[in-house]
């Protein structure tokens, strides 16, 4: 999200929405709008609402809507300018939100085919839909334990002792690791279902994959001439995610 704030700042900049006339390492004097007054503070960051400032007293941030007027204008802000970055901040939470339903509803199939048909395919196969996440998983260090044989001698009433001791001790065998899986959540196609889609191409036991969404159910004649309904998916993405896939944009 900063980012993308830093970058909604740069264009407000661009078009002339901000002009700062100060910069990272400026020292000046700031007041709040509430009277506070921060004397001799150096300008250590600026980001597109805040900026952070060091003096004397130590380490601080300011809202630059928590500026006074004359404060405000060192930085370029204004209410036009606040408003900008909250539009700009709710079109990209907006188009968040639609890029993760457009996740949860595309199905990325892996499809063996069973029958070309003139409006698309029988198939059968696999896929998962939703945005695959990734786990880290820390595996702890292997050691082997090994046992040597020594002799020692000891002294004794009788004279030196030879005295057989053993002793063990670990051996690295494989040092400690981080490996990362990710994990998808698979899409539970039926036996066999009906996929709309351009066929040209495409031929009897061949393959396919792509991107698929639900559409309902499919009825064919089979080679028996009984009728039979399946699942239907399509390749041509429906109006709703179009709509969705646009908002995301």
């Amino acid at each position: 999200m900063r980012k993308l704030i830093s970058f909604v700042f740069c264009c407000l900049i661009a078009i002339g929405y901000a002009q700062e006339t100060v910069k990272t390492g400026d020292r000046l004097d700031i007041v709040l709008k509430d009277g506070t007054r921060h004397e001799a503070s150096k300008i250590t960051d600026i980001s597109a609402e805040q900026i952070m400032f060091i003096n004397k007293k130590g380490v601080f941030s300011v809202w630059k809507s928590n500026l006074d007027a004359s404060s405000q204008a060192k930085f370029g802000w204004s209410d036009a300018v606040g408003n900008k970055i909250e539009e700009e901040k709710a079109k990209a939470e907006k188009a968040q939100q639609a890029t993760q339903v457009v996740e949860e509803l595309t199905i990325k199939a892996n499809l063996n085919i069973i029958q070309v048909l003139p409006d698309g395919i029988l198939a059968r196969g696999s896929g998962y839909y939703g945005t695959p996440t990734e786990e880290t998983q820390k595996i702890p260090a292997k050691y082997e334990t090994k046992t040597e044989t020594f002799t020692e001698i000891v002294p004794s009433l009788n004279g030196p002792t030879t005295v057989v001791r053993t002793r063990s001790y670990k051996v690295l065998t494989e040092p400690d690791k981080t490996i990362t899986n990710t994990k998808i959540k698979p899409y539970p196609f039926e036996e066999l279902f009906f996929v709309e889609m351009n066929t040209e191409g495409l031929v009897d036991e061949g393959s396919w994959a792509g991107l698929v969404w639900e559409a309902g159910t499919y009825s064919y004649t089979a080679v028996n001439n009984s009728r039979k309904t399946v699942r239907k998916y399509t390749a041509f993405p429906p109006e709703n995610i179009r709509k969705l896939m646009n908002a995301a944009k």
